[in-house]
């Protein structure tokens, strides 16, 4: 079987480049949504040729793989491609049948969990710089997922591993100036304003392959040690139970809003206007087991790390019955 064309992507069917402020052109090249491509006017012509490429690819794939899989032998005396009709066609089919009709979450509670995910990170970023300004009084304005600023709070003075380039105690960092501070002999307030770190001088327990000291969750965690002793914390000794706590904290603030950007939010932005999710299910993985995207309806929080009852969110219609198996390691066989 021969393909007379290759598909064009879509990146260089429909993408475009992002302009500069002084009018010239990004090299980065920005896809639309196939939803605004499909409404699109300017696009419909190119759509319509790209569905029917798909469309003709798809045919020739087909006719190729049914010409191998005939010639396969499997069982009873049939071939591959017999097997394939029996079972896999119907398999695919009843997927298909699934993601159609999706999966219902219940939107309400979703967004009360993410309000009160919310409201515990604040408190626990909030808690956590008031135990860093006793070190650094601009710690109060620091950025808490910046490398750069952890690593200057933390551990400065320290030098880098390999080059032995040193991070001085106290490092000046510009940050967005959203309180519209304005600095001595200033008439405005600029859109930047520095703040300035004073290094707590921490042991480091492990560092970056650049060299400098890690921040790390497992850096981290090696710092404050377990909870609620906090004993065998490496920063014990330095800073004390109630800064391991504050460490701690940090950590806990970390995880909670891994949970939201991983789970909570994306699950009410996929939901349809009727709280279903569609996510794809494939059966191309190479152990056989099926697996899921769009989004990942596998990958939920483990009921020992689910902290706000996501899996709670998942319910059926009025008058059904939600029945949970853990299924262990059933999956598909491959032949």
């Amino acid at each position: 079987m021969v393909f007379y064309q290759s598909q064009v992507p879509m990146k260089d069917r429909f993408g475009t480049h992002k302009v500069k402020r002084d009018g010239t052109l990004r090299k980065e090249v920005e896809v639309p949504p196939t939803t605004a491509i499909h409404r699109s006017v300017e696009h419909i012509a190119d759509w319509i040729r790209y569905a029917c490429d798909d469309a003709e690819m798809t045919w020739y794939l087909r006719l190729a793989l049914k010409e191998r899989l005939s010639v396969i032998p499997a069982v009873d005396g049939l071939s591959m491609y017999h097997l394939y009709l029996k079972f896999f066609v119907s398999f695919g089919e009843m997927l298909t049948d699934i993601e159609r009709k999706g999966f219902k979450v219940d939107l309400a509670l979703l967004k009360k969990i993410e309000d009160r995910s919310l409201e515990e990170s604040d408190s626990l970023i909030n808690q956590f710089r008031q135990w860093a300004c006793t070190f650094s009084s601009d710690a109060r304005y620091m950025n808490v997922d910046s490398d750069k600023q952890k690593q200057a709070l933390f551990f400065a003075p320290v030098c880098n591993r390999k080059t032995k380039d040193e991070l001085p105690k106290t490092v000046e960092f510009d940050i967005d100036n959203s309180d519209g501070v304005i600095e001595p002999g200033a008439k405005k307030a600029k859109r930047k304003r520095k703040i300035c770190l004073e290094g707590i001088g921490l042991p480091v327990p492990d560092w970056t392959p650049n060299g400098w000291p890690s921040t790390s969750t497992t850096s981290l965690q090696a710092l404050c040690g377990s909870p609620p002793s906090f004993e065998n914390g490496l920063a014990l000794e330095k800073i004390g139970k109630h800064g391991c706590e504050a460490l701690n904290n940090l950590l806990e603030a970390n995880s909670i809003s891994t949970l939201r950007s991983s789970f909570i939010v994306p699950l009410q932005a996929l939901a349809d206007t009727n709280g279903r999710i569609h996510a794809s299910l494939n059966i191309n993985t190479e152990t056989g087991r099926l697996s899921c995207r769009r989004p990942n309806l596998q990958n939920q929080p483990a009921l020992e790390k689910d902290r706000y009852k996501i899996r709670s969110a998942f319910i059926c219609e009025e008058g059904h019955q939600l029945i949970v198996v853990r299924e262990g390691e059933l999956y598909c066989v491959r032949w």
